[in-house]
């Protein structure tokens, strides 16, 4: 039960995160001034509750949460197995009002006494409201009884969904062209008894998706130099902290033979990388570490580190940039991140193996 003057707010409120609200039996005092049961800023799910219909009943969900892009986890508002009845609440008489759109609306096995079921803000354009993939959304409804019709907005029964847009800053066509010309590295042949970017038959290349994305690796990065340093620029900056990466693939090595793993990475704008190993004949992949880490040189006996990795195998190498650096508290500056702009660069330098520790081989 809410106390009888509560005014424009909600019994319960979801700041953020995830919500569960089981077998609540609620009990309205109703004064018709905007109340609902819950306000939703996270992802909510409620089953078996009674939002009561005493006086009339009010609103049981205000959905103020936007739905997220990828790799972002998608957000919702599941309802299950409710009652509701909402009939002080005038426009807004529904199980949920949407001021915005989570990535999954889900009304299921539901009764009520002729209230709504989903209801969306007018203020809301759905013919320009949803952007990205079609598969980060879903809007259902079923076997609910008691409701209006259109237990389900039509504009979600058949969503309208554009293409996520590149951001302003977005480098393509001519202005690409001239920002990878004007780029100049210093030539760097490379040390490595076995050098993986000049080898032949490895290719560098730029395939498939951004892991947990629906942009392509080579909407992000262009590959303006294959070796002698191996240069990425990144199309746009780098404040999202997305993680594109190339493919080195076909690399030929015996681990047994030459098992150090040398590489070394270098930006004059704030960037971190990552490797990630993938057997080409198994398919497995491997990591040796689970993080990003700072641009730098690094060294690892690869079978030591990971002892299915031996004997001759042909390697692909997955190369993450991604565009910022981490910054540790200085003074009263606290902790923070500085990005990379777009035209950014990551240069490769060595991506090779040999069969010492190269400060033994410069002996």
């Amino acid at each position: 039960m809410n106390d009888e003057k509560m005014m424009d707010k909600a019994v319960i409120v979801n700041r953020h995160g995830v919500m569960t609200v089981d077998n609540l039996l609620g009990v309205p005092l109703c004064n018709g001034a905007n109340q609902r049961w819950i306000d939703n800023y996270g992802s909510l799910t409620a089953i078996g509750c009674r939002f009561g219909a005493e006086g009339g009943g009010f609103t049981a969900v205000y959905n103020f949460r936007k739905y997220s892009r990828l790799p972002s986890l998608p957000n919702s508002v599941i309802i299950r197995d409710c009652e509701v009845s909402a009939h002080t609440s005038n426009l807004r008489n529904c199980m949920v009002f949407c001021f915005e759109v989570p990535n999954l609306l889900s009304l299921e096995n539901s009764r009520s006494t002729l209230t709504s079921g989903i209801l969306l803000d007018s203020k809301l354009d759905m013919n320009a409201y949803f952007q990205g993939d079609r598969g980060s959304f879903a809007f259902r409804q079923q076997g609910n009884v008691g409701f209006r019709e259109n237990v389900l907005s039509p504009s979600l029964s058949v969503p309208y969904i554009q293409p996520t847009p590149h951001p302003a800053e977005h480098l393509k066509g001519e202005a690409l062209e001239r920002k990878a010309a004007e780029y100049k590295a210093k030539e760097s042949p490379g040390t490595c008894e076995v050098n993986a970017l000049s080898q032949p038959g490895a290719e560098l290349v730029l395939a498939g998706l951004m892991d947990g994305s629906t942009f392509r690796n080579d909407e992000l990065l262009a590959i303006v130099r294959k070796a002698n340093p191996a240069c990425l620029m990144r199309r746009w900056d780098g404040i999202r902290s997305d993680a594109p990466f190339a493919t080195l693939r076909h690399v030929q090595v015996d681990l047994d033979k030459t098992p150090w793993l040398l590489m070394d990475f270098r930006s004059d704008s704030p960037a971190e990388f990552a490797v990630k190993f993938i057997d080409e004949e198994s398919g497995r992949l491997f990591t040796h570490r689970g993080q990003q880490q700072n641009v730098g040189r690094i060294e690892i006996n690869l079978p030591k580190a990971m002892p299915a990795l031996k004997g001759k195998k042909t390697l692909s190498f997955l190369i993450y940039y991604i565009g910022r650096k981490y910054l540790s508290r200085q003074g009263k500056e606290a902790h923070h991140y500085i990005y990379a702009n777009a035209g950014s660069v990551l240069e490769i330098h060595e991506l090779g193996f040999n069969s010492q520790p190269s400060h033994n081989l410069r002996k």
